[in-house]
C-alpha cells in the first residue's frame, strides 16, 4: 500500500544485497536499475591464494552464498558497471542488461607543477587485490638511490616489515592515511595503479585530473581510459597519457617507470593531455549519462 500511494516507478541500488527489496519492488512494477563495481571473484580468490592467505569473504567464495549475494543485481532491468572489465564479469555471472558508466571524479582548478626530483606515487589501501606488493617488486629492482616510491592510504604505514623482509632495494616513504589525495598526486612525477582486481581504480582518474601520467596494470578497470587513449606503437615510444601492463607484471612496471624517469621531460605534456582527458569524467557529465539512462528504462 505504501509502495502505490507513493507511486514509485523506479529505483536504484548501489552494490550491496538487497535481492528481497528488489523482489517486492518488482511485484509492483517497479523499474529496478543497479550499480555494482564487481570485479572477477576467480581472480581475487586466486590473488590471494597466490599470497598464502584466506579468503575472508564467505559470501564470495563460497558459490551458493554468492549466488544469493548477487541474485537481485541479476534480476534487476538495468546493471550499470563503472568499466568493460566490470561488466564482462557481470555478463559472465548472468546479468542480461549491463552497461558501462564510469566513475566520475572532482576536477581541481589548479594543479602542481612537476617535481623537480623524479618521484612515484600509488594512493590506496594495500589489500591483495591492489597489488602493491608488485610495485614494490619493482621499485626495489630498479635500486634508485635519488627519488622514492611514496606509498599513502591506510595500511601503508606498516608496509616497512614487509619491505625488508621481501626486497632489496630503493627509497620509500610510507605516509599511511592522508585526508588530502591532492597531496600524493601533486607531489609525484607519474602515478602507478599496480591493481590485480579492481573493477575501477578512481585514483587513476584523479591522477589524470592532477596533470599526471599513469602507469596501470590491466587488472584495474579504469586502465580502459589510457587505453583508449593511446596513439602510440607497442612498446616504450611516446604514450599520450601513460602505460598499461599486464597484471602482476613486476618486470613491466620496472620498465615503464624506467622509462619515465628517462623521459621526464615528456611528462609535463603527457600530464596536461590526461588532465583533458579526465575532464570528460567530471561528476556533472557522469550525472547526466546516469539520468540518460534512466530515461531510457522508464520509457
Amino acid at each position: 500500500e505504501i509502495l502505490k500511494s507513493c507511486k514509485i516507478t523506479h529505483a536504484h541500488f548501489y552494490s550491496g544485497t538487497f535481492t528481497q527489496t528488489v523482489r517486492m519492488l518488482k511485484l509492483h512494477e517497479v523499474k529496478i536499475s543497479y550499480t555494482c563495481p564487481a570485479h572477477d571473484r576467480k581472480v581475487s580468490i586466486e590473488e590471494f591464494g597466490r599470497l598464502g592467505l584466506e579468503y575472508p569473504y564467505k559470501h564470495i567464495s563460497d558459490d551458493k552464498l554468492f549466488e544469493l549475494f548477487i541474485a537481485g543485481v541479476k534480476e534487476a532491468d538495468l546493471v550499470i558497471a563503472p568499466s568493460r572489465l566490470a561488466a564482462s564479469f557481470l555478463s559472465s555471472i548472468g546479468c542480461a542488461n549491463v552497461k558501462v558508466i564510469p566513475h566520475g571524479c572532482d576536477f581541481p582548478e589548479r594543479v602542481a607543477y612537476l617535481p623537480k626530483e623524479f618521484s612515484v606515487g600509488y594512493l590506496g589501501q594495500v589489500g591483495p587485490d591492489k597489488g602493491v606488493s608488485y610495485l614494490i617488486q619493482a621499485w626495489a629492482s630498479l635500486n634508485y638511490t635519488d627519488c622514492s616510491l611514496t606509498l599513502a592510504g591506510r595500511g601503508t604505514e606498516t608496509l616497512q616489515n614487509y619491505i625488508s623482509r621481501n626486497v632489496n632495494g630503493g627509497k620509500y616513504n610510507l605516509m599511511g592515511y592522508v585526508r588530502n589525495p591532492s597531496e600524493v598526486y601533486n607531489n609525484c612525477s607519474v602515478y602507478v595503479q599496480p591493481s590485480v582486481c579492481e573493477s575501477f581504480g578512481l585514483e587513476i582518474l584523479e591522477a589524470l585530473a592532477h596533470a599526471r601520467s599513469v602507469i596501470a596494470c590491466a587488472g584495474a578497470g579504469a586502465s580502459e581510459i589510457i587505453q583508449d587513449n593511446e596513439t602510440h606503437s607497442p612498446g616504450l615510444n611516446k604514450p599520450s597519457v601513460g602505460f598499461v601492463v599486464k597484471l602482476r607484471d613486476v618486470r613491466g612496471l620496472a620498465e615503464k617507470i624506467d622509462w619515465c624517469k628517462k623521459n621526464q621531460h615528456l611528462l609535463a605534456a603527457m600530464g596536461q593531455q590526461g588532465r583533458q582527458v579526465a575532464e570528460g569524467y567530471i561528476w556533472a557529465k557522469i550525472r547526466k549519462r546516469y539520468i540518460e539512462s534512466w530515461k531510457s528504462l522508464l520509457s
